[in-house]
Formats: C-alpha cells, structure tokens, sequence
C-alpha cells in the first residue's frame, strides 16, 4: 500500500481523548484519507463526544460511530453503528473490520490487551498500525503478538493533551519497530512536521526511561506541590489569592498544577501505578529528607554549598536549554500583556474567544470590541454591536463608527449603545491580527457596491482585480460580470463590466470606494459618471 492511495482510519477509543483530537484536528482533514471510524465501548450515541459535534461537523471526511463490547466472542463485538455529521456525504453501512487501511490504538493503558485481542485478530495483513500511548515497550510488544503477519507498526507519542489547538511547536515522538514500513513512517512523520510537529524520534527503551522522568516524576512533583498547598489552606493559604503574588516560576508550577487538577485523573493514575515508578518517587522522597536535613542543620553559607552541590552536576548545555525555555515563558506571558497594551493605545479592535480552559470542547463564544482596560487579572473590553440578518455591525474606533452609521441607515437603526464586557485572563484568547482579519471577513455585515467599466482589454481589469486588496486591505473581495445589454460594444472592440466591490463593514464605503476608482482610473479604465452604491 502507498502512502499516497486513499484510505481508511479506524481509531480504536476514539470518542474522546487524545484519538479524537487527532481525528479532529489532522486525520480528519487529510485529503488521503477517505473515511474515519471511531471505535469505543461507549453506547453508540456518545461516540463521539457531544462536546465535539459541532467541530466533526465542520470536518471534510466521512466519518462513523461504532460501539464494541470486549467481553463478548468477537463474532458479537459490534453493538452499534452510526453515521456521524460532518461537511461530507455519510457512510451508508458499516465498513468490515478487515477492510481498515489504518489502525490508531488510543486506549488508556490497562484496556490495551484485551481491545488487542478483540480486534487485531480480524485486520487485514496489509494493515497499518500505530499506537498513541505514553508508555512503547509494552504496547508495542502487545501489537506484535497480536497484528496480523506483514501489518507495518508503529510507535507514537504526542507529548502533550487535549487542551492544546493544534500541532504547531508540539512535540510527537516517533518510533520504528522491527515490522515498521518505512513509507508509512515517513508519510506520517511529515504529516504531522507539515501541521507544525516537532518530531523526535526515539527508541522504545529509550522513550520510557525518560518518560519515568519527563511525566511520572514531574506529574508525582506536582502532586506533591499541590498536597503542599493543600495542607496549607488550613493555615489560611487561599490558591485563588496566591496568584496576586506571583513570581514567573510559581506562575508556571501552579498554572501546571491547576491543568492536572482539572485533567482526568485516570490518566496520571496509570503512569503512576506502573512499577517502573516506585523507584522514581523513593528517589524524590530520598532526595527531598536529604535537602531538608541540610538545609535545617547549615547556616547560609552551608545552604548555598548545599545548592551548589545540585547546581554542579548539570551540564552548561541542558542549563542554558532550561533557562531558554524559562525565558521564553516569561517572553511569552509579557508578549501577551504588550500586545494588549499595543492595542489599548491604538484604540484597534480586539476580538476576544471566551474558552472554558477546563471544558476544552464547548461552543466558543466570541467577544469583540475595543479595549479600554486590563490589570492582571481580567481585561474589559467596550462592546458596541449590532446584528442584522445574522452579521455583524460593529463600532471600536471613528472610522468603523461611519462605516457602521453608513449600513445602519440602510434599516432605518441607529448606533449600537456600548456595554462594558470584563473577561478574566484565564479565560480569554486574544486573537492575533491575522486571525481578527479572519473573524472580520467572516462575522462581519460588509458594504457591497457595483462599479460599471469599459474597457477594451477585458484582461487588465482581471489583473486588477488581483491587485486591489493588496493595494487596498479595507476591500474585502472583488468580483465582474458582463452586461449582456451592452454586448452591442464589442463590435467596437469594447467591454461594459460591472466590478462588484465588497468592503469591510467596519470601514468608511465611501473612502474604499474611492480609492479603488482612482485605481481604476489612472490603469486607462473608463468608469460611467454615475456609481450605484
């Protein structure tokens, strides 16, 4: 089988989770593949999660639901199946175990074996197999014995969750097994590097040791860190109020550790109950009763000796990697509050997504306006809006309060009255100035007005066309079409168009319009003297 033929997806656990944001967010857009089912245990009308609906169906792939129960002989395993809405026509019927390009294992750890043996023995030999687990060794193990003879496996592992938007400066770590087609890895390998992957390729043993380390030591750290806390709220300490006082490093541990108390503690439970980890956490028992003896029986000069003697060991190039990941989320969390000073003093439009940052997946809820304010904890933004036939009007600044003033006639209304929206930080995504282009092309009620020309080289109007909203960024779009009354001017070599000119809403028309029939103009078009607008 070629990377490039079409093909079919099964994801096995796939109607939440880390399987389902990689249907949602990468295999569910990839031209290559033909149809995606999700396979779990759930009852057939929650695969997938209702939470994601909406975004599956915005999705361009076919997509279906099927429930499985592994208790039962596999002649029994299917107790369900249904199409799933998305921008695609839908499947029709079941799709046969055996006729799956693809196999994506998403299963939490503990139900690996029992889905493997429920559902490899009926794959095809061409199968193509990879697993997204946080452990390789065992899985990878579990496959082999299971798949079928001259299925291609591979190992993955994005080390990251759910809650990030997308792949961009993620890290995916790929392995290779002895039985791994190297076209499918490469084929995968650059799919995810396309979507912005930093890969990493490592080998089963490898991956694990520093696994115990990366996530079972670091989640154990945290945990510790929040039982710390915890015992300290009988002493008066308020986590809520702590964050009034926050330093760049405990904003970074107690942010992390207000993600892994509102995760799925399942999934930290598994990690943590491998045997792999008992050594791990003596060895952070062990070291923490060392420091605090040394700390408790030295004076100053002892304690820094002490510190010290943890510093010397590490290596200047995993320091410096250290502080250049510390600084860049210092750089990252000042370049948010700069940008929102930037767009404070120039009085721009800022469009602001409400996210629930525990409940990734409900509907977003967009708030747009100009920015009057923000201290640390929230920003307030001055909401002037209005809606008709399902767009938007909007005012932030003089000159989208003439383009507003300008459409509002046109139905008999008047300016919007403003209100004041506060939004906390931790629940707000400014977008960026690309992404608010985006969100004004799209929500915003534009100005549309038809511009007749005569010309006689109707392929200079074309190459016009092309040009003008790079010379003019408030012209959203530009269209032509003939006047077939007119057609009695190509015995004359000429062409009446009617260029259809549509601007922002939140623009001044008549400026816009302007500037693009002086364009036209001085390019040797010829305009009418009347413009209907």
């Amino acid at each position: 089988m070629s990377a490039e033929q079409d093909k079919s997806f099964l994801v096995i656990g796939g109607a939440d989770g880390m399987g389902n944001w990689l249907v949602r967010r990468v295999f569910g857009q990839v031209s290559g593949i033909n149809r995606i089912t999700l396979l779990d245990v759930r009852p057939v009308d929650q695969i997938p999660n209702a939470r994601w609906l909406s975004e599956f169906g915005q999705l361009p792939n076919p997509i279906d639901g099927i429930q499985v129960d592994y208790s039962v002989s596999p002649d029994r395993l299917i107790h369900g199946w249904r199409p799933i809405a998305t921008n695609s026509t839908p499947p029709e019927s079941r799709l046969p175990l055996s006729e799956y390009d693809i196999v994506m294992l998403g299963v939490p750890a503990d139900q690996i074996s029992t889905a493997v043996a429920n559902i490899f023995p009926q794959l095809k030999r061409s199968v193509w197999i990879l697993d997204i687990c946080s452990v390789k060794q065992k899985p990878i193990e579990i496959m082999h014995q299971q798949a079928p003879e001259g299925a291609s496996i591979i190992g993955t592992h994005p080390l990251f969750g759910p809650a990030v938007p997308d792949l961009i400066g993620q890290r995916m770590v790929m392995v290779e097994t002895p039985s791994t087609n190297s076209d499918h890895f490469n084929w995968l390998t650059q799919l995810y590097r396309d979507r912005g992957a930093l890969i990493v390729q490592a080998a089963p043993d490898e991956h694990d040791y520093y696994m115990q380390f990366v996530q079972g030591l670091t989640h154990f750290s945290f945990f510790l860190f929040g039982e710390v806390l915890r015992r300290a709220m009988y002493r008066g300490f308020n986590f809520d109020r702590s964050f009034d006082f926050m330093t760049p490093p405990y904003a970074a541990v107690a942010g992390f550790l207000g993600r892994i108390i509102s995760a799925n503690p399942r999934v930290y439970a598994q990690i943590q109950a491998d045997p792999t980890m008992l050594p791990i956490r003596d060895l952070l028992v062990e070291s923490a009763r060392s420091l605090v003896s040394s700390f408790r029986d030295s004076d100053e000069t002892g304690i820094i000796l002490a510190i010290e003697g943890i510093t010397g060991p590490f290596q200047e190039r995993g320091v410096a990697k250290g502080i250049s990941l510390s600084a860049s989320f210092v750089a990252a969390n000042q370049a948010y509050f700069r940008l929102l000073q930037e767009r404070k003093v120039e009085e721009r439009l800022t469009v602001v997504q409400v996210v629930d940052p525990i409940d990734t997946g409900r509907e977003r809820v967009y708030h747009a306006g100009r920015l009057i304010d923000f201290d640390g904890e929230s920003l307030v933004l001055r909401e002037r809006t209005s809606f008709i036939d399902g767009k938007l009007i909007i005012v932030y600044g003089q000159e989208s309060q003439r383009g507003a003033e300008r459409l509002l006639r046109k139905f008999g209304m008047g300016l919007p009255k403003g209100k004041e929206i506060r939004i906390h930080h931790k629940r707000a995504r400014v977008l960026s100035d690309p992404e608010t282009d985006l969100w004004r092309r799209l929500n915003l009620l534009h100005h549309v007005s038809d511009i007749p020309v005569i010309t006689e080289v109707p392929t200079r109007l074309e190459g016009l066309i092309r040009n003008i909203p790079l010379l003019c960024p408030d012209v959203v779009s530009l269209a032509t079409r003939t006047v077939e009354e007119a057609r009695w001017l190509q015995r004359y070599g000429l062409t009446n168009q009617i260029l259809h000119l549509t601007v922002y809403g939140d623009r001044n028309m008549a400026e816009v319009q302007a500037q693009v029939i002086q364009l036209l103009s001085v390019s040797g078009l010829k305009l009418h003297q009347e413009v209907n607008s």
